[in-house]
């Protein structure tokens, strides 16, 4: 792909919804839903949220016919972008 459009709207998008709104969203959900959790199994379940995207995304996005290019974007920038979020999201937690 070419690499001027990895950091494209679409990407940086999908990008913010799985690394930021999703973990915010469950931790919302968590809070007014007054299930109660360890400690331990709390982190766990906000953290491995604010993962990247997995590499088998472009596989099967590839294998349905579908946007795989997008979809190596969407690994690719999760996956660097997460570098700085994950550590965050631990240190907030």
């Amino acid at each position: 792909c070419d690499v001027k459009s990895v950091f494209e709207k679409d990407v940086l998008y999908y990008a913010a919804t799985k690394l930021v709104m999703l973990p915010a969203v469950l931790w919302v959900a968590l809070k007014l839903s007054g299930i109660v959790l360890d400690e331990a199994a709390y982190m766990v379940l906000m953290i491995l949220t604010a993962m990247p995207a997995g590499t088998t995304t472009a596989i099967l996005a590839e294998g349905y016919g579908q946007d795989h290019i997008f979809a190596s974007k969407a690994v690719f920038v999760t996956t660097v972008l997460s570098l700085v979020t994950v550590p965050l999201m631990a240190a907030v937690i």
